[in-house]
This record gives C-alpha cells, sequence and structure tokens, in this order.
C-alpha cells in the first residue's frame, strides 16, 4: 500500500461541507511507512504524536499525511480530536491503516455516544486540558488516555492515586492548545512554553510529565469507587443504578445530573457540612488549593470553571454519589437533606421550589431535590409537589380531578386518618379538597369552589395544618397522593361533578317519597321525615354534605334530627331509597353509573386485611344498643369505642332492622336488675358518677336511670350548666 495515493475528491463520504478540498486544490494522501496501533483507551491526538515521534517528523507533517492539512495549510484540530467529519476519518484510517470505527472511539464524542458535539466541547462535560496519571504514562511510553480529558476525571482506579493537573516544573495546563505545526512531538513530555521563551520560539519546558509526584488512595477510597461508577456508566452508556433502577439515564444525562448535584452541595452548603462527609485527606488537599488560589471562600470556586482541579472534583464525587446511589429518589432526598440545614446555617435563602436546579437534570434527580425540600414545604405544596410518593415531581398544569371526586371524601379512607380535635365532617371535606389539588396547580379557594363551596379555603388550612402535625402525616399524604393518581387514571365510574349540578334542586318529590314509603310499608303523613330522608339521599348519590344553615333554616331541631336520622333507618326503607335513586340516575343519563362506588384499596397501598365492611364494628352489637337498648349514637359509640361517625356511616350501610314493640317497663326491669337500689346509691351518691354514665354501663338509656333513682327514693342533682 505504501506509495498508493488518494485523492481527497474520492474519500468516501466526501462532500463540500466536509472538506476543506473544495475551495482548495486536491492533495494526495499516501498510506503512511511506519504503523503504530493505537493503546487501548488513548486519545486520537496521542497516537498521532506518537506517530510523529517514531518517524521524526514534525506535527504539521503529521496532520498533512493524515490528510488534515490541505494546500490551504488549513485545519481544524479541536474539531477533528472532538467530532471529526466522514471524509478525516476516511483520510486518517487510509494514511494509517486503522479502521474507521476504531478511531472514532478515539475521539472526545465517543464519550457520549450521541451527545453533539457542542455539547462535549462546552466545558460541562469535558476540560478545555486534560489530566494525568504519571504512573500511566509512564508504563505507555507518553500516551494519554482519553477519559483524561472528562470533567469527572480525577482519580486513576489502576494506581490508586489522584491524577495530576499541571506540570510539576512550569505549572501549566497539559494539552490547553495544539502543538506547534514546526514542533516534533516527544510524547510524556510537558508541551507548554518555556519559562525564558518568547515571540515564535519554539521551546517548550519538556519535564517529564511521569515524575510528577501523586497523591496515593487506599484500595477502597470512596474517590476511587466514584470514579469506578463514573467509567462504568461511561462504558455501559447509561445509568442502572440507585436513582436511576426504574429510570435509566443515558451517560451524558448522568454526567450531567452530576454537575449540577456537586455544583450545588459545593456551592451551598457550609464548609464543615461538607468535610463531615467526604474523606479528610481530599479535604486536606482541596483546603490547600483554594488557600494557594487565594479564595476568600472555599466554595467560591464553581464547577464549571476550567481551573477546578482533580482533588476538588474528588470532594464533589465523594458528596454527591451517596445520593446518586440510593434505592430511590425519596430515600436520595433524605441523604441530601442535609443541604436545606446547611444553607440556612450559611445564611442562604432555601425556597420551597428548593435550590436552583438545571432545566436538563434527569426525572429521578428532580424527585430527589423534590424530596430533599420536603422538610420546608408546607403541607399543600408536599402534596402539589407529590412528595410522599416514591417519585415526586412537580405539579401538572392541566391536572383536574374534580370530576372524579366527592365533596366529602370517602368514610373508608377518611376514617383512617387521625386528627384530633376536629370534627370528621370537617377532616372529610379537608381530604377532598386536598385531594383535589394534589400534583395540581390549582389553588385552595378555587378547589373548594369546583367542589360545591362546602368548605372554606381557610377551613381547610386548618385541619391540613393539623393533620400534617400528625406522626402519621406520612401516611396520610402517601394515601391522597395514591388516591389522586389512581383517579387520574379514570377509574371512578361516577361523574360526581355532574350529579352535584343535576341535585341541586329537590330530589325526592312527592310522588316519589309515596313510591318509598308503599315499598318500606312506612306511613305517608310524615313531611319532617320526607324532607330528612331527601337531604339524607342527596348525600348518598353526590358525597357532598349537608349545609347546617339550611336544615335549621327550614326548623328547629331539623339538624339534630338529620343528625339521628340514621338510628331510625330499617332496611326496607334504605332499599326504597335506593331503588328511588337507581331510578332518579337512569331517569337522567346515568344508567352506566353504579349508585355509590369506593376506591380498590389495594391500589391505594392499603393492607386488605384491615379493611372492614362496617369499619371494625360488631354490627349485630349496634342493632341491639339502638333497637333493644334504645340507645343514642352518641352513646352506643362510646360502647363499641368508636366515633359517633362511624357508628352513623354503619348505620348508613348497614340499617338496624326494625324490632317489635317491647313491652312497657321492659328496660326499666332490665335496669332493675343491673341496678339494685344500693348499687345505684353507691355509683350516683357515692361515686358521683353521672345518670348517663350510669347508664352506658348497664346498656339503658339515662332516662331509664332516672326513672329508677326516683322509684327508690334517690333525690336526683340538677344538670350541670
Amino acid at each position: 500500500m505504501v506509495g498508493h495515493a488518494l485523492n481527497a475528491e474520492n474519500l468516501p463520504g466526501h462532500n463540500r461541507a466536509d472538506s476543506s478540498a473544495a475551495r482548495c486544490p486536491p492533495f494526495a494522501i499516501r498510506t503512511l511507512p511506519l504503523r503504530l496501533e493505537p493503546v487501548a483507551g488513548e486519545s486520537v491526538e496521542s497516537w498521532m504524536e506518537a506517530l510523529g515521534s517514531r518517524s521524526g517528523v514534525t506535527w504539521g507533517e503529521v496532520l498533512t499525511a493524515v490528510g488534515l492539512h490541505d494546500e490551504c495549510n488549513r485545519v481544524r484540530v479541536p474539531h477533528f480530536t472532538v467530532s471529526p467529519t466522514t471524509g478525516q476519518l476516511a483520510a486518517i484510517s487510509y494514511a494509517t491503516g486503522v479502521r474507521v470505527e476504531a478511531i472514532a472511539s478515539m475521539t472526545s464524542s465517543s464519550l457520549f455516544g450521541t451527545a453533539p458535539a457542542e455539547s462535549v466541547t462546552a466545558g460541562t462535560l469535558t476540560l478545555p486540558r486534560s489530566r494525568f496519571c504519571p504512573i500511566c504514562l509512564a508504563e505507555s511510553g507518553g500516551r494519554w488516555q482519553l477519559w483524561w480529558k472528562l470533567r469527572w476525571a480525577f482519580a486513576c482506579p489502576k494506581h490508586r492515586c489522584l491524577l495530576v493537573d499541571i506540570c510539576p516544573s512550569c505549572c501549566g495546563d497539559q494539552r490547553r492548545r495544539p502543538l506547534p505545526g514546526s514542533l516534533v512531538p516527544q510524547p510524556g513530555r510537558c508541551t507548554c512554553r518555556a519559562p525564558t521563551s518568547w515571540g515564535r520560539s519554539l521551546q517548550r519546558c519538556g519535564t517529564e510529565l511521569s515524575t510528577a509526584p501523586t497523591v496515593d488512595l487506599t484500595e477502597h477510597h470512596p474517590a476511587l469507587a466514584a470514579q469506578k461508577h463514573i467509567l462504568a456508566v461511561m462504558a455501559a452508556g447509561f445509568a442502572s443504578f440507585g436513582i436511576y433502577a426504574q429510570s435509566l439515564a443515558s451517560a451524558l444525562q448522568f454526567i450531567t445530573d452530576i454537575t449540577v448535584l456537586g455544583q450545588q452541595i459545593m456551592r451551598y452548603a457550609c464548609v464543615d457540612d461538607v468535610a463531615e462527609r467526604v474523606p479528610a485527606d481530599l479535604w486536606m488537599i482541596h483546603e490547600r488549593n483554594v488557600i494557594e488560589g487565594k479564595q476568600t471562600d472555599q466554595m467560591a470556586a464553581s464547577l464549571w470553571l476550567a481551573h477546578d482541579v482533580s482533588a476538588t472534583m474528588a470532594v464533589a464525587a465523594c458528596a454527591a454519589m451517596p445520593v446518586l446511589q440510593a434505592s430511590d429518589p425519596t430515600a436520595g432526598g433524605q441523604r441530601l437533606r442535609w443541604l436545606i440545614g446547611s444553607m440556612r446555617a450559611k445564611g442562604a435563602w432555601a425556597p420551597a421550589t428548593a435550590i436552583v436546579w438545571d432545566r436538563q437534570v434527569s426525572a429521578p434527580l428532580k424527585d430527589v431535590q423534590l424530596s430533599c425540600v420536603r422538610i420546608v414545604l408546607g403541607p399543600t405544596d408536599q402534596l402539589r409537589h407529590r412528595v410522599w410518593s416514591q417519585h415526586p415531581r412537580r405539579p401538572d398544569r392541566d391536572r383536574s380531578i374534580h370530576r372524579s371526586v366527592p365533596a366529602s371524601l370517602w368514610p373508608g379512607l377518611a376514617f383512617r386518618v387521625n386528627a384530633p380535635g376536629v370534627g370528621m365532617a370537617r377532616v372529610r371535606m379537608a381530604l377532598s379538597v386536598a385531594l383535589f389539588v394534589v400534583g395540581s396547580r390549582i389553588g385552595i379557594p378555587l378547589a373548594c369552589a369546583r367542589l360545591g363551596s362546602v368548605t372554606t379555603a381557610r377551613e381547610v388550612g386548618r385541619v391540613l395544618g393539623v393533620l400534617s402535625s400528625q406522626d402519621d402525616w406520612a401516611t396520610t399524604a402517601s394515601m391522597l397522593t395514591n388516591l389522586a393518581e389512581c383517579l387520574g387514571k379514570d377509574v371512578c365510574p361516577i361523574d360526581y361533578q355532574r350529579r352535584r349540578e343535576l341535585v341541586a334542586r329537590d330530589l325526592l318529590t312527592d310522588q316519589g317519597w309515596r313510591r318509598v314509603c308503599r315499598d318500606a310499608q312506612m306511613p305517608l303523613d310524615d313531611p319532617v321525615r320526607a324532607r330528612l330522608c331527601d337531604w339524607w339521599l342527596r348525600e348518598r348519590l353526590t358525597g357532598s354534605p349537608q349545609r347546617r344553615s339550611t336544615a335549621t333554616a327550614e326548623g328547629t331541631g331539623m339538624w339534630q334530627r338529620f343528625i339521628e336520622l340514621p338510628a331510625t333507618l330499617s332496611p326496607e326503607e334504605v332499599k326504597a331509597l335506593d331503588r328511588y335513586g337507581r331510578t332518579f340516575l337512569d331517569a337522567h343519563g346515568m344508567a352506566s353509573e353504579p349508585l355509590r362506588w369506593h376506591p380498590p384499596l389495594d391500589a391505594l397501598g392499603i393492607p386488605l386485611d384491615i379493611e372492614s365492611p362496617w369499619f371494625g364494628v360488631d354490627a349485630e352489637r349496634l342493632h341491639g344498643l339502638i333497637r333493644v337498648n334504645k340507645l343514642s349514637m352518641g352513646m352506643a359509640a362510646c360502647a363499641l369505642n368508636v366515633s359517633i361517625d362511624v357508628v352513623r356511616e354503619t348505620l348508613n350501610d348497614y340499617p338496624a332492622p326494625r324490632q317489635p314493640r317491647a313491652v312497657r317497663g321492659a328496660l326499666l326491669e332490665i335496669a332493675r336488675a343491673e341496678l339494685p337500689r344500693d348499687r345505684l346509691i353507691d355509683l350516683y351518691c357515692r361515686q358521683g358518677q353521672s345518670l348517663w354514665a350510669i347508664a352506658l354501663l348497664v346498656g339503658v338509656s339515662p332516662r331509664v336511670v332516672g326513672r329508677l333513682a326516683r322509684e327508690y327514693g334517690i333525690p336526683l342533682r340538677p344538670p350541670l350548666s
């Protein structure tokens, strides 16, 4: 092949955009008389310098021989070392006898696959210079590894030492500028201008770089482990460990992530907090470099600047890698949470949406960010950003699930929430609004309005404040987040918004009430009960609570009678009302919707073994307390050690059957048997218990105990004011 010429116009892939030969006279490329195989992992310019050194020719002659210098004496050395054109690759391959693929793998663009050349040269990913391992240079005869150009190249895994940044003699950066065309390459030596040279002098420093001192690292040093992880990602082309286990990231994306994360740590954290999280030997070197650089703030140097040394990058990697190696973004956020406290201690402001992150970071790292700032977010923002889920993320602009949300949250979910000092009715309404804002940008006032204005933004904020102060807030927030995600998939078969609009007027007409009474075998002449059942059925169909103001406006005591209505409902009456509700929905085009619906608990991560059709209440015992012992719902709730709301919902779903009319005085006989005169005197007079407490002991009403006391001649105390 020696002596055979290839014209530039006939190069494979040659076109006017690829070659300057279109503007200058054609030139001939001949195969080189000396062949030299590249070293594994070597950069293309290092290999070509070795060719020039072996041949004893200048750098300009090497470039001309491989077709990179045309007759116009033009060459773009940085371009061919980063992302050479097809024509340049073909010319180098023809002249050297090395395959095109092998040459392409020796350029900087090969480190990041399909990354655009401008991103590789922008300084984010690679350096405009190169670090080096003196021992590697000594063993290879001055051949330079391609990965030494990486910004995140800081340690040699083979020789367990930090990479060196500068020449030990002249302190100059290596390979920042191409060699002068008239200089014969000397591999392994410093190519910086000699301190005594001036003008166009070719005198170089020439120091043997293999003699540079190194900083040795232990076998299991965190910096070595971090460097191995980075190189493994570069070799594989993607990251699949830690926070990337569920969402793979390209090597380019991984390098971007660790750059942004390392920059945030080094820029915003307190010095002492960073020092606690990195090896002491690295920190000492970093401090010495900062002092020598005369920087007043040890964290002032940005990781984007070209003068970052290997020790600084190793410090940043040791602080950032544990976050990226966490099992999931939530765990990564917990590992990074120290940064928020460190920022506050330093006097920096931690905004609600966290530190200023680059928009180009991956989705898993954004999840880490949101999980990290969880402690500085209020309960509403926590729900908006879904920080308690496995994959926190920012709110969606057009997310709205109000058609799938009742104004009062399903009782089977609300009763699992611990809210001391707050009525369950208010909790259920606040939880529905909170569910509406999960992952959404909508404001609380607008959310309240879309759910029928059954509550206010102020009340919702107060309830969420109480809930977020409880130890089980994480469970509550996770349940709401999972429920919102479930409803966002259109699994709810009921359009609650349509029902709220449809049932705004009277639901149970006179004709409908007569039908209900006929089916349930009830008397017709009770307009008050008809009104109460209308409210009850409205709540059942729409999921919206009855307004107390409306009930109070229709008569004294109407609200209290409505609250106690479930205790008086019979199974026949409930079936008749449900049948009427079904007919009403069918008549208004909602035949495909079920009468009622409840989210599947297994989809929300709630164990099915704690699911109970009546919230864990012994329904038969409850029926006995209501029908036989004539207890109110409040007293029955105390007897069962549950809340009155649980009793009310249990009776709504499982109404107490009607009992045959009891013999007059039967309850008084039960009280006499359970409370002889001496025992009643002891409980009421000596122990000072109330009639209500004594009635609860024997399972009768306080009125029956009062009658028995008067029968025994025991004077009753006046009621407390």
